[in-house]
């Protein structure tokens, strides 16, 4: 979910989510017996969630989704050296 949310965020779209992660969700909220109102709730947790994720992490997004426009490629290596140098303590690499 928060893919799709990041590229609605930078392009200035609002905050629209994924129709696919949308159908997942109603999907596994149906799988595992949730009413349509616990769905919903899991739904608006769900979005406000990768929202928060995507606003506090957008200077290491931002960074991140220039690198194949200006290289050609994005390896991991890049991403991780990303991540640490806009670093958070919340934020574990393997």
């Amino acid at each position: 979910m928060a893919g799709p949310l990041a590229e609605d965020f930078f392009g200035g779209d609002g905050f629209h989510g994924s129709n696919g992660d949308t159908e997942q969700v109603k999907d596994f909220a149906i799988h595992v017996g949730l009413s349509k109102g616990e769905g919903i709730e899991l739904m608006k947790r769900a979005c406000r969630a990768a929202d928060d994720l995507v606003t506090k992490h957008q200077d290491a997004l931002r960074e991140i989704a220039v690198q194949p426009a200006t290289k050609g490629r994005l390896d991991g290596d890049t991403v991780r050296a990303i991540i640490e140098k806009h670093g958070d303590a919340s934020t574990e690499l393997p």
